[in-house]
Order: structure tokens, then C-alpha cells, then sequence
């Protein structure tokens, strides 16, 4: 409680804390009022008492908070206002509004309630007049904040609105369960009275209802610490539950915690998906395929491992058409970096609606690029799976295999007669005169090479056509013309 002294009184003496201004009562009143003075200390409500004059003579702590808080607006409707000094404030200064919906006089002994508005800062005012021996000693005055009360309206609108939605359980601040509300009991499948009275602990597995961090976790919301986070736990049966929780500790008037209210979210699908994306994104990231996955604007939200490799790897080369591409910012960037006509690719990506394979040449690097749109249940594009390959060598050694065909075809028909060995001058190539040949004459050949053999000469050495190999064979690995 604050008091404060009457500056209007010719006696300077400030009243000390927890007094009154009894001068300002007069000894006939003193007894009376000042016997209030110490309960009306303890009241947590904004309380004032006035003498028979409506001068200020009393003022408890929490009203002294008030008038504090609220010195600006005091100010703009009172000039000269100060909230230290409003023991000795006369209450006529303040305009007020009675509120008394009967139109007759109230008794002078009857509790009334008039409204004060600052600019738009509105208080209630309860008045009890102070009767002693039928002779009107002052006013008990109790100040209501309207405004608190509005807020304490939609405290209780916005709890009501969180229980329609959320799981909310209040515990002892030892974790002792006092009451839950539907939502939470049906997400664990308990019936209330089953929880009533059990501790939180029933909701945990072993190892963590003997840790140390489990304990502290309750000291610290003992200690008014609230803790939000998310929590894996045990329904009715053992049933594995995910929620997004946070705990709260309630204060009493003397900011000391008595109970802790949780607000809980049912994530159990949303973290089970969670889980299996990252069980995909780890193969993903393993696997030997290169992957980028991007979300529905085309931005890349997703590279593995492999095509990171590939597009280091490939950056000189891919900066001769791309020169602004770099393989260390690519996450979050557009797919349009990889094309040299973004709208036209954007186009295409836009419209797929079901695998399209395209294969591009960038700085001289055969890709071919598989794209493979991602739909959510509802049926809308939530991103694409893009899978590149690079075929540059694949396109290369397949064009040597039609060119090298197209060589076999023309010697198969070629009178001449055609050998071709390899880098170990093993026969990988005969074409059909050749192969008469040597069937015709295998007979006359096998007098000098006896192991001769027409039918099986693919895959051997050209030493089976020598006497002396070793000679044949140095004159061979010297030839260069």
C-alpha cells in the first residue's frame, strides 16, 4: 500500500506508508475508518477513501499501481494530476457518470456506481459511503478497470476456442493430472477418470519416466519455466502418440505457480510422414540415380548427393552455354537456370500431367532428363521429381557401334578379304570372304598349322597363322604404316 500526504492541509507531516491522512477525517471519524486501513491493504482490487469533504485520504497499493499506470490519461482530463500525490486529491476534480438505472435518489447509506472516461480510458466506480452514528464520515471508492475486464472476456472466448480444438490437461505442480478436457482423453484413449489423480508419467516410456531429464522437467515448470516443444507420447495400450505441446505454469496474485496447464496438437500422421519422407530422402540420398525434386513454383527444394557430384563435376562445361550456373547455389533457385529458354521449358513443366523423358545437350553434355509431376490427394501439382542422366558416353559408343556397323555391313559385301584385330591382335573381325577363304583352303593350311581350325578363330591370336609367332608378332606391335 502507498499513502501520500495531503498538500493542501497547512500540516506538511506526510503520512507514513500504511497510514491515512487522519487529520483530514477528524478525530470523531478516526476509530471507524482507521480501523479498515489494514484489510483494505490486503484487498488485490484499486481501492480509495475519501473524507466527508471527497478529499483523498487513503490509497492502497493496487490502486496506487493504477493511477500510475494510467497517469497519462488522468492527466488529459485533470491538468496538474500526479499520481504520487493523490492522497489529498478532491474527487469532484475527476468528471464522472452515475450509472444507477433507478431514478431515485439513492439512501445516503447506499453502495453506488458511476463510470469515468479518460478519452476513451473508462473506469466503473463503486461507492460505499462511510456512516458512523448516522453522520457521513467519507467514501470507500473501488476502481475498476473496464478495460481489464474486457481482456479478461476474451481470455476466457479464446480458451473456450482453444478447447473446442485442442487437447488440454491442468496438472499439480508435481504432475499430479486434476481434470482434462474430450479432446485430450480421446487422443489417448483414457476415459477421464481413468487419468484423474494419476501422474503425467502414465503418458511416458520407462526410460524416460526414470531419467533425469524427465525430472527436471517438472522442477522446471515448478519454478513457473513454461516448455513447448514436441513430445512423443503412450496412449491407452501402448498406442505411440506425437504432439505438439506446450506447458504452462498459472501464477497465484503473488506470482508464485500453483498449477500448469498443457495445450496439445495430435501430430501422430504429420510426424509418421515425416519420418518416412526422411526414410526417402536417406535413399535418396544413397542411391545412384540423380535426383532433384522441386516444389510447385519449380524452385529446386531438394538435390541428392549424386547429381550435387554430377553437377560440380560438370560446371566448366555447363558454364559454356549456362555462364551463370553454379553448382554451389542451386538449392532454392528456379529451374530456369538450367534452361537458355526458361519459358519454353516452364511451359512444358507447367501442363504435365504424367512422366514426360527429354533429352538436351548443354555445353556439349548429353542429358536425359525423366520429369515426373507430384500430386497431393486433393489432386493438385504440389512439385515435380526430376531425374537426370548423364548419356554422354551412352550416345557416344552407341554412335560408334552404327558407324562400326555400318563398316561391318560394307566389308561383309567387300570382295577383299578382311581381318580385324584388337590392341592384343586377337581377331575380333572376319568378314565373309575371308571366312570362305579359309574354309576352302583349312585342309592345305593344317600342313603347316595343324591345330588350325576355320570354325573357331574369334577371339584367338593371330599367332595361329604363324610358324614363328614371336617374330610375327614384333613385326606387328612396330608396324605404323
Amino acid at each position: 500500500m502507498t499513502t501520500h500526504s495531503n498538500q493542501s492541509h497547512n500540516n506538511p507531516k506526510k503520512p507514513q506508508k500504511g497510514q491515512m491522512a487522519n487529520d483530514a477525517l477528524g478525530d470523531s471519524s478516526l476509530s471507524a475508518t482507521q480501523a479498515m486501513e489494514k484489510p483494505l491493504s490486503m484487498v488485490s482490487s484499486p481501492i480509495i477513501m475519501t473524507d466527508s469533504n471527497n478529499v483523498v485520504v487513503f490509497c492502497n497499493s493496487c490502486a496506487d499501481d493504477l493511477f500510475q499506470r494510467y497517469e497519462s490519461s488522468f492527466v488529459s482530463t485533470v491538468p496538474g494530476f500526479q499520481a504520487h500525490s493523490i492522497v489529498g486529491l478532491n474527487m469532484s476534480r475527476i468528471p464522472q457518470t452515475t450509472l444507477n438505472t433507478d431514478s431515485s435518489t439513492p439512501s445516503m447509506s447506499d453502495t453506488y456506481k458511476s463510470q469515468v472516461n479518460l478519452n476513451g480510458q473508462v473506469f466503473t466506480l463503486l461507492s460505499t459511503p462511510l456512516i458512523e452514528a448516522g453522520v457521513h464520515q467519507g467514501t470507500l471508492i473501488e476502481w475498476i478497470d473496464d478495460s481489464q475486464g474486457h481482456e479478461a472476456d476474451d481470455v476466457v472466448s479464446m480458451f473456450d476456442s482453444l478447447n473446442k480444438v485442442q487437447g488440454i490437461i491442468q496438472f499439480e505442480l508435481d504432475g499430479t493430472i486434476i481434470t482434462a478436457n474430450s479432446n485430450f482423453v480421446g487422443l489417448t484413449g483414457y476415459d477421464l477418470e481413468e487419468i484423474k489423480g494419476q501422474h503425467h508419467s502414465m503418458f511416458v516410456d520407462e526410460a524416460t519416466k526414470s531419467s533425469q531429464e524427465y525430472k527436471q522437467f517438472w522442477e522446471r515448470l515448478a519454478s513457473g519455466e513454461a516448455i513447448s516443444a514436441e513430445f512423443k507420447r503412450i496412449g491407452k495400450d501402448g498406442k505411440e502418440i506425437w504432439i505438439n505441446a506446450s506447458y504452462n505454469p498459472v501464477f497465484d496474485n503473488n506470482g508464485k505457480a500453483y498449477k500448469v496447464v498443457k495445450f496439445a496438437t495430435d501430430i501422430t500422421a504429420e510426424k509418421a510422414e515425416s519420418v518416412n519422407n526422411i526414410r526417402i530422402r536417406n535413399s535418396l540420398d544413397k542411391a545412384g540415380a540423380n535426383v532433384i525434386v522441386t516444389g510447385p513454383e519449380f524452385t529446386i527444394d531438394y538435390m541428392n548427393d549424386s547429381i550435387q557430384k554430377m553437377f560440380k563435376d560438370a560446371e566448366s562445361q555447363l558454364k559454356q552455354d549456362l555462364p551463370q550456373f553454379d553448382a554451389n547455389n542451386l538449392f532454392g533457385k528456379s529451374m530456369d537456370v538450367f534452361h537458355v529458354n526458361p519459358e519454353h521449358q516452364r511451359g512444358l513443366m507447367e501442363n504435365l500431367t504424367e512422366p514426360h523423358t527429354a533429352e538436351v545437350v548443354v555445353g556439349g553434355i548429353a542429358f536425359r532428363i525423366i520429369t515426373t509431376p507430384i500430386f497431393d490427394d486433393a489432386g493438385d501439382k504440389i512439385g515435380t521429381i526430376m531425374e537426370w542422366e548423364d548419356r554422354t558416353e551412352i550416345n557416344a559408343a552407341a554412335e560408334k557401334a552404327i558407324e562400326n556397323s555400318r563398316i561391318k555391313s560394307s566389308l561383309d559385301k567387300a570382295g577383299a578379304n578382311v581381318i580385324v584385330t584388337g590392341p592384343a591382335f586377337t581377331i575380333d573381325y572376319m568378314n565373309d570372304s575371308i571366312k570362305k577363304m579359309f574354309k576352302d583352303a583349312e585342309s592345305q593350311l593344317k600342313q603347316d598349322l595343324p591345330n588350325f581350325n576355320a570354325n573357331d578363330l574369334y577371339g584367338k591370336s593371330m599367332d595361329v597363322f604363324h610358324a614363328n609367332p614371336a617374330h610375327q608378332r614384333g613385326l606387328m606391335e612396330n608396324l605404323t604404316e
